[in-house]
């Protein structure tokens, strides 16, 4: 016989409370670095700076 569990995974909660909750939560540390970061480094251009010097695939060793 197989025992299963008659819990929900949020007891006491619907799946549209559970749903608001997760949108309410704080953000962590890590990010609210991330979002800095996206807002003060040109991706793009240094993108562009690192790709001519970067190891390409088939081309000797793996890095």
């Amino acid at each position: 016989m197989k025992w299963t569990s008659q819990r929900s995974p949020t007891p006491g909660r619907g799946r549209g409370q559970a749903l608001d909750y997760q949108s309410k939560k704080r953000k962590t540390r890590r990010e609210v670095f991330l979002e800095r970061m996206d807002g003060l480094v040109p991706w793009e251009r240094l993108e562009q700076r690192i790709r001519p010097v970067y190891p390409k695939a088939g081309k000797g060793r793996r890095p």
